[in-house]
């Protein structure tokens, strides 16, 4: 069976390439036959068994991938499976009568290791199973999985049936989200720039690594000065956007706020977890790149902050070109409009 490789998402790794005594610690906590490893000890949390994978981390370029095939059958019990798809994957369900037993007996698993508990461990572990039982919570979408960006922004205007599952997904982002230092404090070396893994591809199957790089980014659709991405907090305002380095100068944004006496709308060029430090300067939040599930993302819905990600690098290298642009956004439709400066009373 084919065997699909997923890049590692930012809010776990953030992003970075790894020394040698790095990877052998990441394939540590990811050993299957080690009955200590952080992901054994993850299943066993959650009452889940090892599907029949003999490795979970691939290496391609220093940056880690992760067997998404193996996960699939893990938070399904192997009633999901990866398979190729026009160039892409997507993920299909066995429907007989043994797959579906086990597909259920898997979430139920899953919904007793989400109950609350009085204590939680805080550790590499316990963000590996937060991190399995998300994915068995965004399973249960099935098809819906495409609205989740403007449901998750907009809880109640997801069907009845959806809402439990949406809060449950958005408290366990939040649990994960609270702990993501423990992955930090693991790998706490200085990885190099921001964007430092952007080039290669978001996945591979099999041993069919990637060759040809860079991997030319998916484009939001842009035309006559307005872009669409995806919602992750709803809410319109109008202000002035500011694309932030991977170095950003807090002061320096007090200091455009002030002297223009106006809202800021941060444009990061992707969700990066570091990315939060800054956000109480901001009216609102785009991200070029990144996940609605991102640390970043994440925390935006949690402050109520108007947030939009997926718009393009193309969105974020036009912002960082150019001078004194003011935009519209609307958070929850996911849209943001370029608007004329005199229209704004700032030209």
């Amino acid at each position: 069976m084919d065997t699909l490789w997923l890049k590692f998402p930012d809010e776990v790794l953030f992003g970075s390439r790894f020394s040698v005594a790095e990877k052998r610690r990441l394939e540590d906590i990811f050993s299957v036959s080690d009955s200590t490893s952080a992901w054994r000890q993850a299943l066993d949390r959650i009452g889940l068994s090892q599907p029949g994978h003999d490795r979970l981390i691939r290496w391609h370029r220093d940056a880690p991938y992760f067997n998404w095939s193996c996960m699939a059958q893990t938070v399904s019990g192997g009633a999901v499976h990866a398979v190729k798809k026009d160039g892409y994957y997507q993920m299909c369900v066995s429907y007989s009568p043994n797959d579906l037993w086990a597909l259920l007996r898997s979430q139920w698993k899953i919904a007793r290791f989400l109950k609350p508990k009085k204590e939680q461990n805080s550790d590499i572990a316990e963000s590996i199973a937060l991190g399995i039982a998300l994915q068995a919570l965004v399973l249960r979408l099935g098809s819906n999985v495409d609205k989740m960006a403007s449901w998750l922004a907009a809880p109640d205007s997801a069907p009845k049936e959806y809402r439990k599952t949406l809060r449950q997904i958005q408290a366990v982002q939040m649990r994960r989200t609270e702990i993501s230092h423990v992955w930090k404090e693991a790998f706490p070396g200085d990885h190099g720039p921001e964007g430092a893994t952007e080039s290669l591809s978001e996945f591979f199957w099999d041993d069919n690594v990637p060759v040809d790089e860079p991997v030319a980014a998916v484009e939001r659709p842009v035309s006559d000065g307005q872009w669409k991405g995806l919602s992750v907090c709803g809410g319109q305002v109008t202000g002035l956007a500011v694309a932030v380095p991977s170095a950003p100068d807090p002061a320096a944004l007090a200091a455009l706020k002030d002297a223009y006496n106006a809202p800021l709308i941060l444009v990061f060029r992707r969700a990066r977890p570091e990315t939060t430090e800054l956000f109480g300067h901001a009216a609102a939040l785009l991200f070029a790149e990144g996940g609605v599930l991102s640390h970043a993302c994440t925390v935006a819905r949690e402050r109520n902050i108007p947030a939009i990600t997926g718009l393009g690098p193309g969105f974020f290298e036009l912002i960082k070109a150019s001078e004194k642009v003011w935009l519209n956004i609307d958070g929850r439709a996911a849209t943001v409009a370029r608007i004329p400066a005199a229209e704004t009373g700032q030209a």
